[in-house]
């Protein structure tokens, strides 16, 4: 009862009052870890803990009531999916893992933060409010790495039989619309069935790979 009282005046405190949330950007599918320093060595070990996704309705994204989980609480989105570092609550801070994010994990948290309670004086002799937006992107169709792997490595670039080539073009247009454009002008240009000179085609394809943006951190060299 206490806890709640708390978390409700608390959020009442701040609703008058600008702060400025930290934003972390992790890829689909990556994991997240949120780092939240409250700049003093208290154990938090016994603290009561708050961490709820801002939608429609609130989602639990983690709850610890003096030092004790409250998983029934925690939204069916994050089950499974949520671990807090123990030993990080002994030093005053918080290290808590999301695995697999998803776009559905993206949005703005508020976390609440509540430690030493004194029955005397019926205060907390620490309260703290953090705010963070989560911005799930989306990973990249594919990239240079993917279009090796799917044709077999780079021996097939300057391979010997037509079928190869054929392959990598494929994989191209696959990729997304521009590549899907490129691809077409390279079947008007190259069609699979007069193709004689593989090595000047290898060139043609790495240019390709250049304008549609694949390459990423691949040096062209390497494939030449």
């Amino acid at each position: 009862m206490v806890w709640i009282l708390l978390l409700v005046g608390l959020t009442s405190f701040v609703i008058g009052v600008e702060m400025s949330p930290t934003i972390y950007q992790p890829e689909e599918n990556d994991n997240f870890t949120l780092h939240w320093d409250t700049k003093t060595r208290t154990d938090l070990s016994q603290a009561s803990l708050d961490l709820f996704l801002q939608s429609k309705t609130l989602r639990v994204l983690y709850r610890m009531i003096n030092g004790v989980e409250v998983p029934d609480s925690q939204h069916q989105q994050f089950a499974g999916r949520v671990q807090l570092e123990r030993d990080a609550l002994r030093v005053g801070q918080i290290r808590l893992h999301l695995s697999t994010v998803t776009a559905e994990d993206s949005g703005n948290y508020w976390c609440e933060l509540a430690a030493n309670y004194d029955t005397n004086k019926r205060r907390w002799g620490l309260t703290a409010s953090e705010q963070f937006v989560l911005n799930v992107i989306q990973k990249s169709r594919g990239d240079i790495r993917d279009i090796l792997s799917a044709t077999g490595g780079r021996r097939h670039l300057g391979g010997s039989q037509q079928g190869d080539i054929c392959t990598i073009v494929t994989v191209l247009i696959s990729v997304g619309g521009a590549a899907a454009l490129l691809g077409v002008l390279v079947s008007k240009i190259l069609p699979c069935s007069k193709i004689t000179d593989h090595d000047e085609i290898r060139q043609v394809l790495i240019k390709l790979l250049l304008n549609i943006n694949i390459h990423s951190e691949l040096d062209v060299n390497e494939l030449v």
